[in-house]
């Protein structure tokens, strides 16, 4: 979380700073309408988010169940080995357990229901963050267009920015899930 906030805040920052130096006769020459908009602009991102995966997690598990959909490539697995993602994918912001399943740790690796779930939440947390990068960018049709291009779109690239590294987590740890899941039904129906 502490990670995330940093990135945003450091972000509005920069936007602000660059919107202050370089752009500030948009703004009426008054700084402080640069950092209204440029707060404004990232709390309606943070708003849509919030939206997005409220609608996205209230809806039925058997929408998700398009297996072809979720499934992950060996060569999209290297890409992400490649990327050493299992060094860092525990510093993304992780709010599962606000929806009522914390996806931080694999708290039972035995329990078939358990895996299930956990790999519905990740493939319900994809939906979220695909539709929350690509989402995002409506806040390029809010008015006043005149700050669309310096503050809204720059906005709008962090937010994609935040949202696809879970994804690339969420889809990283899929195979391994479906892998539990195999041995677990195996486990299951050789003991019968």
């Amino acid at each position: 979380m502490i990670l995330y906030l940093s990135i945003i805040i450091v972000s509005m920052i920069i936007i602000t700073i660059f919107n202050a130096v370089f752009n500030l006769q948009n703004f009426s020459g008054n700084v402080l309408i640069v950092i209204a908009c440029v707060t404004v602009a990232t709390l309606i991102e943070i708003v849509i988010d919030l939206i997005l995966a409220w609608i996205i997690h209230s809806q039925k598990d058997k929408y998700f169940e398009n297996k072809r959909f979720f499934e992950v490539s060996a060569k999209e697995r290297k890409f992400y080995e490649k990327l050493k993602i299992r060094s860092w994918k525990d510093k993304i912001l992780e709010l599962g357990s606000l929806g009522g399943f914390k996806k931080s740790k694999l708290t039972s690796s035995s329990d078939i229901n358990y895996i299930n779930t956990f790999l519905m939440e990740c493939y319900k947390g994809q939906i979220v963050h695909i539709f929350n990068v690509i989402l995002g960018f409506l806040i390029l049709l809010i008015p006043p267009y005149k700050w669309t291009w310096c503050v809204a779109l720059p906005v709008a690239i962090v937010n994609a920015f935040l949202g696809i590294l879970p994804i690339f987590v969420l889809r990283y740890n899929v195979p391994k899930l479906l892998a539990a899941k195999t041995r677990l039904t195996r486990q299951k129906t050789s003991t019968k």
